[in-house]
């Protein structure tokens, strides 16, 4: 019997956890920095269910590689308290349009994590994926410019949730007895593990404000459909 009814529990509440997406975004275009670079981002998120606010760190690693943190403030409306969420990526441009090629383009890989708690249930998720992006540089006659890009993630979710269910064997032994505080207590907890397959696309663009700050605006087509917005600065 407890264990039908901590199932019953775990079918209900995991069905409001929040759907899989990669809630950073990506947030640039294709084009790595350079060696020894330094870029910082803050920006918003907008999802069907989630609001958050982000700060990123992007370093250059390599002529063609950046390597990024983010840390994001999470309001999830089925969760009373705002959660933390860690991600971190890494990108490697492959193809250069300063060299004579049509596009820029990049693959990369992708981890994220947060967990959150709403109702009797612990919930965390992590994720690990692939990306590939693509992007062009545009500039007009007029001299504004701006970069369209692209992302294909492809990507494992994994979440996991401890539920607090109502022990009934407990509660049966508790009531057969005189303490109220033992009929109160009589709970337990089950575990709930799944893992899903999920693919996301994200479109976007770089907008140049000058050549230390540029804004960025996205659209990702998901689990979670959302838009975000954000301001890089390039620090050096």
């Amino acid at each position: 019997m407890k264990k039908m009814i901590a199932a019953i529990f775990a079918v209900v509440l995991l069905s409001a956890a929040p759907s899989q997406a990669l809630m950073i975004g990506q947030m640039r275009s294709a084009e790595t920095s350079g060696w020894g670079s330094l870029n910082l981002t803050t920006g918003i998120g907008i999802f069907d269910n989630v609001k958050h606010i982000f700060g990123t760190v992007r370093y250059g690693i390599a002529s063609q590689v950046d390597l990024s943190g983010s840390l994001a403030l999470l309001d999830h409306e089925a969760n009373d308290d705002a959660s933390l969420l860690l991600n971190a990526d890494i990108q490697y441009q492959f193809m250069q349009s300063k060299l004579g090629y049509s596009f820029d383009m990049a693959g990369g890989a992708v981890f994220e994590y947060f967990s959150m708690g709403y109702g009797n249930v612990d919930a965390s998720t992590w994720t690990i994926g692939l990306n590939y992006i693509v992007s062009k540089p545009v500039k007009l006659e007029n001299g504004f410019a701006f970069t369209p890009y692209g992302r294909l993630n492809v990507r494992s979710d994994n979440y996991s949730a401890d539920i607090e269910v109502p022990d009934v064997i407990g509660v049966a032994k508790a009531a057969s007895g005189p303490s109220l505080s033992k009929l109160l207590a009589a709970k337990a907890t089950n575990s709930v593990d799944e893992s899903d397959f999920n693919i996301g696309v994200n479109l976007g663009s770089v907008f140049s404000i000058s050549s230390k700050v540029s804004l960025t605006g996205e659209v990702q087509i998901d689990d979670e459909f959302g838009f975000l917005a954000g301001i890089t600065f390039f620090m050096w």
